[in-house]
């Protein structure tokens, strides 16, 4: 930083030369500002980058499998679904390209039932990882990921025996106990979970 003084002496004006360091009130200054700031903007790039959301469900109702797209802007591109076989392997299983509107479109939905159906060596029934890479509103190359569980939850009349022991309903699987009974199609592929309930419609 420069100072201007007046000599008498020599009658002009002299530069005088102060110099200035960064001290700790400096830093602390920085910090009582900087820091909140830069708080705002990384929760800002978090919720920018994590804005993606997706879903992947199994509606019984209508026996089809729908890619939901729960995120506030279009999603454009490439769907993968992923799952872990039993040797601990990650297997890439289905993929295709489309296009799946916004969630306030109204139209938000795809259904991958004619192309999609469960593996047989999956390690763990209905789970699987769904991503997305493509453009999300207008950002391109995003990538979006979702670990999801198809199970299907739904309830069924139990039968009892004259000890009113419960008995797993013939046809409908094998239930290692009975708070979930393993329920299958015709063609024995898993379809989902029946929670049991009693006669008083009260989940056991």
């Amino acid at each position: 930083m420069f100072k201007f003084f007046y000599s008498k002496e020599t009658d002009e004006w002299l530069d005088i030369i102060i110099p200035v360091s960064l001290d700790k009130y400096v830093y602390n200054d920085y910090a009582s500002r900087l820091i909140p700031l830069s708080m705002s903007y990384a929760a800002g790039l978090l919720e920018y980058f994590f804005r993606g959301k997706l879903e992947l469900t199994y509606d019984s109702a209508n026996s089809k499998y729908e890619i939901t797209n729960n995120s506030e802007e279009d999603m454009n591109g490439t769907f993968e679904i992923y799952y872990d076989n039993n040797k601990g392997e990650r297997v890439k299983y289905w993929d295709n390209n489309f296009e799946i509107k916004a969630k306030t479109s109204g139209n938000n939905k795809f259904d991958i039932s004619n192309s999609f159906t469960e593996a047989k060596d999956i390690k763990e029934t209905g789970r699987y990882i769904l991503i997305f890479r493509g453009k999300l509103g207008n950002e391109n190359n995003a990538i979006v990921g979702k670990v999801v569980d198809l199970y299907v939850s739904f309830k069924i009349k139990l039968i009892r025996d004259i000890d009113n022991n419960v008995m797993t309903p013939k046809g409908y699987g094998e239930g290692e106990d009975q708070t979930r009974i393993t329920i299958y199609n015709s063609n024995k592929n898993w379809c989902g979970y029946a929670i049991p309930y009693d006669s008083d419609d009260k989940y056991l």
